[in-house]
């Protein structure tokens, strides 16, 4: 296993948040519960056997298979966009009106800064950003259920979620682990949606207004 040592430091047992140790074949094993996590190439599946059977049956759905059909297709056009804009800077940043506050909720103390995706899908929004997602899509980290985060209390500088409260049984959990591994001063960063069309990824809940 080759998990590389920004995830590792800051991942722990999505069950008991206690250390997780190389447990070879098995992949990763937790030292308070025993729990094991398999590993899918470098990418660790933290998640229950509970949650991965759940999320198993959701992207063999005709929302999850969709969902993942669209993210292979997309990956290889992102990743030329965003390649191109670093030939031009090595600090690339998307130059659009909101550029400030994208500095300051990807850079708040540089390029040192966590900031962790949840639900990021194949992009990568910079290179340092921690990227989990419910499958093993291309450009993700780590394998995980938004409600039970396998990562340490108040570890991440920026927690960001982009359109994904609407896809999830329980948005309220998952907002509440945001602020658990949120630093103190930190900053997460949410964006739902209001009038939008029903688009299961692979499903589809909620809807917001004020």
């Amino acid at each position: 296993m080759a998990i590389p040592a920004r995830i590792r430091e800051i991942i722990v047992c999505p069950v008991c948040r206690a250390e997780l140790v190389d447990a070879g074949d098995a992949g990763l094993k937790c030292v308070a519960c025993s729990q094991s996590y398999p590993m899918i190439g470098d990418v660790p599946v933290l998640m229950t056997p509970e949650a991965q059977r759940r999320f198993g049956v959701e992207l063999s759905s005709n929302g999850g298979r969709e969902m993942t059909d669209r993210y292979g297709r997309r990956h290889a056009l992102l990743n030329l966009a965003y390649w191109a804009q670093r030939v031009v800077s090595a600090d690339y940043v998307p130059r659009k009106p909101e550029r400030r506050y994208r500095e300051l909720l990807l850079y708040p103390r540089g390029t040192d800064s966590v900031v962790v995706e949840i639900g990021s899908g194949t992009r990568r929004l910079a290179p340092h950003v921690v990227n989990l997602d419910i499958g093993p899509f291309a450009e993700v980290d780590c394998i995980a259920d938004g409600h039970l985060l396998p990562l340490l209390d108040a570890t991440a500088d920026t927690v960001w979620i982009d359109t994904v409260l609407e896809h999830v049984s329980d948005p309220e959990d998952m907002v509440k682990e945001a602020f658990r591994i949120t630093r103190p001063g930190g900053h997460i960063f949410a964006v739902v949606p209001w009038m939008h069309p029903y688009h299961g990824y692979p499903s589809d809940f909620s809807r917001y207004s004020i």
